[in-house]
């Protein structure tokens, strides 16, 4: 692709880059994730009449190739679930009908486990607990309207995400010493690292409420990958020592930093 060394904008973009590939080159165990509208879409329904085609959607592989799905549910269909009791699907069309049917809450359950196992989608978005349990739930004036395009960062609106991951594998040395110094070292520095990214990102949002949202909440989102590879290189076998493996997370997600 090629950018206008005399578009302000263009350079704009071209210099966050750089700035991405300078904090993975930091740390090299870190691994950094960009998700966009152009080229990550989510598709989320919530009571809609035609759930069921939805969840199947992914079944034919030629049907959506570049979106993920997820389908929001709430404790209400839960726990019909539980009780084995009928769901009301309803949709409302513009000219204000209203189509319903009933269904059952646990069949529709099942299709969409089964199809999370089948196909690995639809996701599955607990609404009640995401809404309920997070960091901001006492605040009134706070509120969810979405999630990033994985779906593992709930968003308000205008929100954005800026992810990364930590690849644990990469911390386990020759004698399979996970070496916790150096990662707690390098969670300082990516932090610091991520709102300098998020900041030079700012003015690349195309609406205003995504730069004010973004400069505001100072969303950014780190996680882990690589379990299994550590687990390997530290010679924990996965079934026979789960409570070290649950000890070494334990650790690694609860240290002061």
């Amino acid at each position: 692709m090629q950018y206008d060394k005399n578009n302000v904008r263009d350079m704009m973009f071209v210099n966050w880059c750089k700035r991405l590939i300078k904090l993975e080159k930091m740390c090299h165990h870190f691994h950094l994730s960009l998700q966009s509208g152009c080229d990550a879409t989510l598709k989320r329904m919530n009571r809609k009449y035609t759930i069921e085609e939805f969840i199947d959607i992914k079944n034919d592989l030629n049907a959506v190739t570049k979106a993920n799905i997820s389908v929001r549910i709430t404790d209400d269909f839960m726990n019909a679930v539980i009780n084995n009791e009928d769901w009301e699907l309803s949709f409302e069309t513009e000219n204000g009908d209203k189509l319903v049917k009933k269904v059952s809450a646990k069949a529709l359950f099942n299709k969409l486990a089964y199809n999370n196992w089948n196909m690995a989608e639809p996701g599955i978005l607990f609404w009640d607990n995401i809404e309920n349990y997070n960091l901001l739930s006492e605040d009134k004036e706070f509120k969810y309207a979405g999630v990033n395009p994985c779906a593992e960062e709930p968003l308000p609106n205008g929100g954005s995400c800026l992810l990364g991951s930590f690849n644990l594998s990469a911390y386990v040395d020759e004698y399979g010493y996970l070496d916790y110094d150096l990662f707690k070292k390098d969670v300082h520095t990516v932090v610091k690292a991520m709102n300098d990214v998020l900041d030079e990102g700012l003015p690349l949002h195309p609406l205003q409420i995504q730069r004010d949202t973004a400069e505001k909440l100072r969303q950014i989102g780190i996680g882990i990958m690589g379990v299994a590879d550590m687990l390997i290189k530290m010679n924990i076998n996965f079934l026979e020592e789960e409570l070290k493996m649950m000890r070494i997370k334990k650790r690694l997600l609860k240290e002061k930093f």
